[in-house]
């Protein structure tokens, strides 16, 4: 009967999904920050929500909250205001060709990059508890490098694991 041994091979998954994780969450920061500086929003601030707030709720957030309220900067005072306006908020000026300015759109490939990131994160996941029921189911799965030999009309247990 062929025994599976999942010692090693279960801390290397676990250690390529958290690499995962990481990217994903760096790039989602790297295009919120980009896509909230061309919008002239607060970009700091939205890369922090979308980073610190866990499964995808801070991104979720960032597309319907922050990107439908794109800001311009005044030309007369140079305070920003909502580029839906066509009056300044603070000054009440007309805004004119500022409040009609096209936003220059932002690289998707952070983006993109995280979402591959996510999905193979999941993938990796459903990889690892699968192949832990199909192990068990068969009765072979084994955690630690156990090895049992008999000594002098006894039974020795070792799961040293550093042992070869």
């Amino acid at each position: 009967m062929m025994s599976y041994n999942l010692y090693w091979g279960l801390p290397m998954v676990m250690i390529v999904i958290f690499v995962l994780l990481l990217l994903s969450t760096v790039l989602l920061g790297i295009w919120t920050y980009k896509d909230a500086r061309t919008r002239s929003l607060d970009a700091g601030m939205w890369t922090v929500v979308v980073v610190l707030i866990p499964n995808l709720i801070g991104l979720l957030l960032y597309f319907l909250i922050g990107r439908r309220h794109a800001q311009v900067t005044c030309p007369h005072c140079g305070a920003k205001t909502d580029a839906s306006q066509p009056y300044c908020g603070h000054c009440g000026q007309l805004l004119g060709d500022a409040a009609k300015t096209s936003f220059t759109p932002t690289s998707k490939a952070p983006l993109i990059g995280a979402i591959v990131a996510i999905v193979l994160v999941f993938l990796g996941m459903l990889g690892m508890f699968g192949s832990l029921a199909f192990s068990h189911a068969i009765g072979s799965a084994s955690f630690v490098p156990t090895q049992t030999v008999k000594n002098e009309g006894s039974w020795k247990f070792d799961a040293d694991p550093f042992k070869w």
